[in-house]
């Protein structure tokens, strides 16, 4: 079941971040369900325009406020990521995961 504490938003990702890499870092936590990196564009085409969040949903709430309270505003591939939960609503924009 979906809900907003087991649904974590990762942003401020580097460019080059992939699914395999959200999954190496945020599966030590618990069983995910879900990972997508999306690429949220600022009206150009470039990579410097767009902002790369990430979306991670685990099967259980407590390994999501786990790893949002260890990997809060760390820095991970020399970006500082802002780790936090959110509704299934407020990820429509990005993708489909209700």
């Amino acid at each position: 079941m979906l809900n907003s504490s087991n649904i974590l938003l990762i942003k401020n990702l580097n460019h080059s971040v992939t699914a395999n890499h959200l999954r190496l870092l945020f599966s030590p936590y618990g069983e995910v369900l879900r990972i997508q990196v999306v690429a949220n564009s600022r009206g150009g085409a470039s990579s410097s325009s767009k902002s790369y969040l990430g979306i991670v949903v685990f099967r259980q709430a407590a390994s999501a406020a786990k790893a949002r309270s260890d990997l809060h505003k760390t820095i991970y591939l020399d970006r500082r990521i802002e780790v936090v939960c959110v509704s299934p609503y407020v990820l429509l924009p990005y993708c489909s995961v209700a």
